[in-house]
């Protein structure tokens, strides 16, 4: 480790300085920094040093393979690593892990020997992953590089002053802090942070300091985040390893419906599946034992599928944006294709089931990501937009959920994922957390969850059945708020929430049976099938209701009646209502009913028919009295004639009536079109 100013190795550095950093506004003129460290600097300017790591080269000359530049400040005893580059040939070599933890320790050894000053903080700044557009390194691997070496957030809306008069004042970058070196590790005091920023920018040349607007809101977010004793806690960038549960026998199904009443193949039977028959028949009532109104077939699985979760993601949580990074992303799944076919609506839902290959998993992060494709908006997440698979075997593009669904249903259907189910098998948790943990959400009273094992894994099942990630925030209150199970035992419970069905239990035999075929138990496919076919037929029968009950509606009388006979045939012959002969099956119904709306949506429908049937009424009477009208104008114009022409013996214009028949034909012809529409 070199610390000396050899002009030479300073001449090199440069080179490397400025092939790091190619965004002038973030890269302060590298002779402005050599003149802070080889003259008197200002008395603003804060003490500057650059710490260089070399390698002897075979001719015993010295290269240089990066360096530090390192800022720091006398009244806030912070240091401001402000640049940190390696050479790119010399890259995951360790020189950056040698370069803090060397080098800084180093400095802050210097400062306190020959200043007699005590380093308080160690902060620098990264590039926001999602506010860089360019870089010469992805900001999301740098960001996972610092992390791995001690690096936490102070996560403020933090704005980098210009660096000189002829730069932009930059708000695309983190305010980080190596937390090893500081005095309160994971926390600092928030006094000391906006000691660092007045510090910053008095040295960047900022002389409104008192009515700065990027400073006052740095400020007024400290005030809010800083805990009782006036530390703010940094913000841990790694998503957190240490998992609740890591599940190999959990999956997630996705719904999508595909309309086959305009194919070729409409009402083409169904072959009997060796999958699904005697599932289904067993499920199905008395009363639909012989004339099913549904068929559902197992098409095909993929087992060569790679799940790629993002790198890096962020979402909402409380007014603030929370960025994490994540080291597991690639996992090796199995996928399984299937449909149910309704006989009534000509209605097609295709599913496909997503689950972790042998001697992988999926932990509640991995869970909650592949549910944020459900819509869940809550937490603003980018993480729909950025989930992918691959063919292991294949050099074919990355895909998307709903690509692969299409490439595998052969469908041309617009894909709209709203709605599915999760199911998971809590072997793998242990048998005292999961047996407290199921006690606890059947007890009608809320007792205090004083098991650590069974406060986090119902923390964790909270941010699965909200599909959130900041669910380790919730307190237990919420916790018996949100899981509200519709039926729970001591060895399983099911839920529903916002479209999704869960089901949490520690066996099931028959997913056990399915496993390398349909994966997911057909006991929760079929009847989340039946809620997801309801809900789109009650959605089409409500827009046509709304487009018959508009006021500004052109729609003729003939429109209005076709519609009202479609809205009759969905409600009452397409829906699907009483099918299942199980109280599991129907109260999955009845609760997904409830929690989706379905039930009051249908009741509406219902009374707002009522509504269209007046409408139709009010139209066919008026369009009656203008029919009756017209007949009682021409019998008039013919009276007429004939009065004229026998009891006042006038004679007959025949210029007159020759202009009086056209006339008296368009009459006629406006009556029968008239009544054509009655």
């Amino acid at each position: 480790m070199a610390t000396n100013n050899n002009s030479n190795l300073l001449d090199s550095f440069r080179a490397i300085y400025e092939d790091g950093f190619p965004d002038i506004n973030e890269r302060e003129d590298y002779d402005v920094i050599l003149k802070r460290v080889t003259l008197q600097k200002q008395s603003k300017d804060p003490y500057t040093v650059i710490v260089l790591d070399t390698l002897e080269t075979n001719n015993q000359e010295k290269e240089v393979t990066g360096g530090l530049i390192i800022d720091w400040y006398e009244r806030s005893q912070t240091i401001h690593l402000i640049y940190l580059i390696v050479s790119e040939n010399h890259r995951k070599k360790g020189i950056a892990k040698k370069l803090i933890n060397e080098g800084i320790s180093k400095v802050i050894e210097w400062i306190k020997d020959e200043k007699g000053i005590e380093i308080k903080n160690v902060v620098f700044e990264s590039n926001n992953p999602y506010e860089t557009k360019t870089d010469n390194f992805a900001p999301s691997e740098r960001l996972l590089a610092f992390s791995g070496l001690g690096a936490k957030w102070i996560n403020i809306s933090y704005v980098q002053p210009p660096l000189d008069l002829k730069k932009k004042l930059v708000n695309n970058l983190l305010l980080l802090s190596f937390t090893q070196f500081n005095k309160k590790k994971n926390k600092i005091p928030a006094v000391e942070i906006k000691a660092f920023l007045l510090d910053l920018y008095e040295g960047l040349g900022i002389t409104d300091l008192e009515d700065n607007i990027h400073l006052e809101k740095m400020y007024l977010e400290l005030d809010k985040m800083e805990d009782e004793n006036g530390d703010i806690e940094l913000e841990d960038l790694m998503e957190d390893s240490k998992y609740q549960f890591g599940s190999g026998k959990a999956s997630i199904t996705y719904h999508f419906i595909e309309d086959q009443s305009f194919t070729k193949k409409n009402k083409e039977k169904i072959k009997t599946c060796e999958h699904f028959h005697s599932l289904e028949k067993d499920l199905l009532n008395y009363q639909n034992q012989s004339f099913a109104p549904l068929n559902s077939r197992f098409v095909r699985s993929v087992d060569n599928i790679t799940l790629l979760l993002p790198k890096a993601y962020q979402y909402s949580s409380e007014g603030k944006i929370h960025i994490r990074l994540v080291l597991k992303n690639e996992i090796d799944v199995i996928t399984s294709l299937s449909f149910t076919y309704f006989n009534n609506s000509d209605l097609k839902i295709w599913h496909l089931t997503i689950s972790p290959k042998n001697d992988y998993y999926f932990t509640e992060l991995d869970i909650i990501k592949l549910a944020t494709q459900f819509g869940s908006i809550q937490e603003c997440s980018d993480v729909k937009e950025n989930i992918c698979l691959k063919y292991k075997n294949r050099r074919t593009k990355l895909m998307t959920i709903k690509e692969l669904m299409m490439e595998l249903s052969n469908s041309k259907s617009s894909i709209s994922l709203n709605s599915g189910i999760i199911q998971l098998l809590t072997n793998e948790i242990e048998e005292h957390v999961i047996n407290n943990f199921s006690k606890q959400i059947q007890d009608t009273k809320r007792h205090e969850i004083e098991d650590k094992g069974v406060m986090s894994l119902a923390k964790a099942v909270c941010g699965i059945v909200q599909g959130i990630f900041d669910f380790d925030r919730m307190d237990e209150e919420e916790i018996y708020d949100t899981i509200k199970p519709f039926m729970s035992s001591d060895l399983s419970f099911l839920s529903l929430s916002r479209g999704t069905l869960l089901k949490f239990s520690k066996e099931d035999e028959i997913m056990e049976v399915v496993k390398d075929s349909i994966i997911i138990s057909p006991y929760l496919l079929i009847p989340s099938s039946v809620l997801v076919h309801n809900e789109n037929i009650l959605a089409t029968a409500n827009n046509l209701l709304n487009q018959s009950l508009e006021n500004k509606s052109s729609l003729t009388l003939k429109n209005l009646s076709s519609n009202q006979e479609k809205i009759h045939r969905l409600i009452n012959y397409e829906y699907v209502d009483n099918i299942f002969q199980y109280h599991t099956e129907n109260e999955i119904i009845n609760n997904g009913n409830l929690e989706r709306g379905l039930t009051f949506l249908k009741s509406n429908i219902q009374d707002r028919l009522k509504e269209l049937e007046e409408k139709i009424s009010t139209k066919r009477n008026k369009i009656k009295m203008f029919s009756d009208a017209m007949i009682v104008a021409i019998l008039f114009i013919i009276a007429a004639l004939e009065f004229g022409k026998e009891f006042l013996s006038l004679p007959i214009d025949h210029n007159l009536m020759f202009i009086g028949l056209p006339t008296l034909m368009i009459i006629i012809f406006s009556f029968f079109s008239i009544k054509k529409f009655v």
